[in-house]
This record gives C-alpha cells, sequence and structure tokens, in this order.
C-alpha cells in the first residue's frame, strides 16, 4: 500500500500548494457520500484538472466545455485563481498542468486518447516557437499513469488524503529534453514514430513504474 514519505526541506512553495490541493480533491471526494466508489474517484480526476488549470484547455475544448463549466462557472473560476496560488511540479506551473489535465481526461476519455491527446500536443509544439519537450509529455504520462491507478482503486483516496507527495508520482522531468524544434526532431529522433522517440517514452514510462507509489504498493488486477 501506498505510504506517505517525509516531505524534503526547501520544496518550491508552488508545489505545496499543489500537494495540498489534491489531497484536499481527495477527501472532498470521499465525501460525497450519495455517490458510488467509482464515481468519487473520477469526481477527485475532475477536481484536480480543474484546480490546476489556468488556461482556457479544458473550458474550450469541443466535447468537454460543457462538463467542466458545469464543474466551475466563470465567477467560481475567477475566485480560485485568485485566492488559490500557483500550483507547480518541480517549481514548473506547466507541468502540474499537463499531469492533472492528463489525469482528469483519462476518467473522461480513457488513457489511450489522453496519451494520444499528449503526443499531439508535442507534435503541434514541435512546429511552433516552443518545440517538442519530452518532459511536458513525461508529465502527461505521469498523470495517465496516476489516473489509471486512482481508478482501478490500486492507490486508494484514502492515501492520497493522507499521503501524497510530487516526488511519488512524478519521476525527476529536468532530466528530459526540452525545447526541441521540428527539424531536429525530426533528424535526431525520428519524428513522433521514430526509434529514438519511441525509446525515450519507454525510457519515461520505466521511470514512472519505479516511482515509490507503484512497486509493491498494489496486486495488479486480474484480466
Amino acid at each position: 500500500m501506498y505510504k506517505r514519505q517525509v516531505i524534503p526541506r526547501g520544496q518550491p512553495v508552488g508545489d505545496y500548494i499543489l500537494e495540498g490541493l489534491v489531497r484536499r480533491a481527495a477527501e472532498a471526494s470521499l465525501s460525497l457520500a450519495a455517490k458510488g466508489e467509482q464515481d468519487r474517484r473520477g469526481a477527485f480526476l475532475l477536481a484536480i484538472g480543474v484546480l490546476s488549470d489556468d488556461s482556457s484547455l479544458l473550458r474550450n475544448t469541443p466535447g468537454l466545455e460543457d462538463v467542466f463549466r458545469q464543474i466551475e462557472s466563470s465567477e467560481e473560476r475567477k475566485r480560485r485563481l485568485s485566492r488559490l496560488g500557483i500550483p507547480t511540479v518541480f517549481a514548473r506551473q506547466d507541468w502540474a498542468q499537463h499531469f492533472c489535465v492528463s489525469a482528469a481526461l483519462v476518467h473522461l476519455l480513457g488513457p489511450g486518447s489522453a496519451r494520444s491527446l499528449g503526443l499531439a500536443k508535442e507534435w503541434r509544439d514541435s512546429q511552433g516557437d516552443s518545440g517538442w519537450s519530452f518532459a511536458d509529455l513525461a508529465a502527461d504520462l505521469a498523470g495517465i499513469r496516476f489516473a489509471q491507478s486512482i481508478l482501478s482503486g490500486q492507490i486508494p483516496l484514502e492515501a492520497v488524503k493522507t499521503g501524497f507527495q510530487i516526488v511519488d508520482f512524478i519521476p525527476p522531468l529536468k532530466g528530459y529534453e526540452e525545447d526541441i524544434p521540428f527539424s531536429r526532431f525530426v533528424n535526431a529522433y525520428g519524428g513522433l514514430f521514430g526509434k529514438r522517440t519511441n525509446s525515450t517514452i519507454a525510457e519515461i514510462e520505466k521511470a514512472i513504474e519505479n516511482l515509490p507509489a507503484y512497486p509493491g504498493s498494489f496486486q495488479k488486477p486480474d484480466h
């Protein structure tokens, strides 16, 4: 079973904010007595997706906008953004959004679609100013894995409520290359389906599986 570890000193304020938001979201979801267990898990994932996102991505995505506007009105969103502070992962706000939004998308669309959306976004970014980022993609994949563990019950909401820590669920992202321009991404990595791209993604997924939250923390479901 996943157990809380000691939080390292010197962690960025935004990381503490995110950890607090995730824990409180788990606590609030557990209090939904009228809901079934699976509904509570889904509500938790939607909550962290909303709480971490200050962009218009979710609210303006076709097919998803109504869901997120029902969860949080425009006025409620303004109040949240003015009061909660900026949640981060390893001091980066964008990584917090990648992790939490990807987790919410798993509940709404499934892990395959959430993964495809993450890859598609990086492909678009590679052709723009920001470039391809394996660090961003790693945050996406970590969020997807986290959501799968929540929805399957491998990690219960009670454990998240009392002990969620970023370092247990997200690998060190600064080790992955970012800002890769399109020409270099194609030439050096082979593009979206290139051999080096696939091997890097496999390394990321292995790093996620080796995080403290996962090895030995659950029994795999029968198939």
